[in-house]
């Protein structure tokens, strides 16, 4: 594998080839060489079941807080219902938060037409 990466070519726009300056070999197997240290540590990890590494993944988050009108209070407010929101650009129905729209009909049809079964076996 070694000899492959040293003799494989990469050419530049004019044809030229592009220096390089080395390769890694691992087989990442384990996370044994990675240096986790908060004071410099790296800003990879490894995919050990599939054996890749990766970009660092950021395992502390913040839970998210729902940012009410300030009429209302968190504590009593019932989360599952709709509620106006701090923010007049977005919009609280049921589990979703969306930017606020408007509904409108699609197509109306006010006049009725009579009913037609399309299913040619299910005769009355």
């Amino acid at each position: 594998m070694e000899l492959d990466t040293k003799s494989f070519q990469v050419k530049d726009a004019d044809g030229l080839n592009r220096f390089k300056s080395g390769f890694v070999v691992n087989d990442f197997k384990d996370r044994s060489f990675i240096d986790f240290s908060p004071e410099g540590g790296s800003s990879c990890d490894v995919d050990v079941e599939n054996k890749e590494l990766i970009s660092a993944v950021d395992f502390w988050s913040m839970n998210p807080e729902l940012a009410l009108n300030s009429g209302i209070d968190i504590k009593t407010a019932d989360t599952n219902s709709n509620l106006q929101l701090l923010d007049p650009n977005c919009k609280k129905t049921g589990d979703l938060i969306t930017l606020d729209y408007e509904e409108v009909d699609w197509i109306e049809q006010p006049q009725a037409t009579t009913v037609e079964n399309v299913n040619p076996f299910n005769v009355d």
